[in-house]
């Protein structure tokens, strides 16, 4: 259910609440078809889904390979191939301690002063 996006968080924490914690640290991150889970987690477009992932040990810096594209990354790249808003699951990532380095500064566009302080 995870794989097609119809996981809900109460679901996934019930689910999850009948692993052992030691057996789900160990298994949490086992990728499953070459994929580590969290990717499917993010794909479900569900920061609720993602943030209860993450707290249980999901890996938030896990990276597909063999094109080592980090989920981050991914996130970003979801919401251009789907056209819909991921804005929550990139702030859930961020939030809960993701690796930003991973985007080229370059592609990093500062905001001028004078727009920062027009909104306080």
């Amino acid at each position: 259910m995870l794989q097609k996006g119809h996981l809900s968080n109460k679901a996934l924490e019930q689910y999850l609440s009948h692993v052992k914690d030691d057996v789900l640290l160990q298994k949490i991150n086992e990728e499953v078809e070459g994929v580590p889970p969290i990717f499917y987690v993010v794909d479900s477009n569900n920061a609720d889904v993602l943030r209860t992932w993450a707290g249980k040990g999901g890996n938030i810096n896990a990276v597909i390979r063999p094109s080592m594209i980090p989920l981050l990354v991914f996130a970003i790249l979801l919401a251009q191939k789907t056209k819909v808003d991921t804005t929550d699951l990139i702030r859930t990532l961020v939030s809960t301690g993701a690796d930003i380095s991973v985007i080229p500064k370059s592609l990093l566009v500062p905001f001028p002063d004078e727009e920062i302080n027009d909104h306080h």
